[in-house]
């Protein structure tokens, strides 16, 4: 067994989600939640070894989290004051300095998913105009070029 929640809080409030395992498998990264609340705290397990790793991302909504082929980055989505943010994560550094790298115009009426490609090549930004919307925006990102973020056309 990789997680046990239940040690973690006395009433057996706590649990866990997963929220990304790496390509190679040897990097999970899951949702620790308190007591039923939406937002979770996002940490970082070393398979092989099970020890946690230092990266400890912020209590909050998670919409997708990326991790790059090579594990030493992840893209990740979560809210801030309500409103979805894009940021990239150094593994190994300081969470709180992410900087965000998309979404600073989004409101709280979006939803904001972003995915990576295979190969770690392009990153897809992808806005919903709210829950049950007919409306959603594809951005694309060439990562290898270090290309600036691209509307998607029909």
């Amino acid at each position: 067994m990789l997680l046990d929640p239940l040690p973690w809080t006395k009433d057996h409030s706590a649990s866990a989600t997963i929220e990304a395992v790496s390509k190679d498998g040897k990097l999970l990264f899951y949702g620790r939640r308190e007591g039923g609340q939406d937002e979770v705290t996002v940490h970082v397990l070393n398979v092989d070894t099970k020890a946690e790793l230092p990266d400890v991302f912020p209590h909050a909504d998670y919409f997708s989290v990326e991790v790059t082929p090579d594990n030493k980055g992840v893209y990740y989505v979560r809210t801030v004051e309500g409103a979805p943010r894009a940021y990239y994560h150094a593994m190994g550094t300081d969470v709180a300095k992410d900087k965000v790298i998309y979404g600073e115009n989004l409101g709280r009426d979006r939803i904001l998913v972003v995915g990576l490609s295979d190969d770690g090549h392009y990153l897809s930004y992808i806005v919903v105009y709210g829950s049950g919307s007919e409306r959603s925006d594809v951005y694309l990102q060439d990562l290898k070029a270090r290309g600036p973020i691209k509307a998607c056309r029909k």
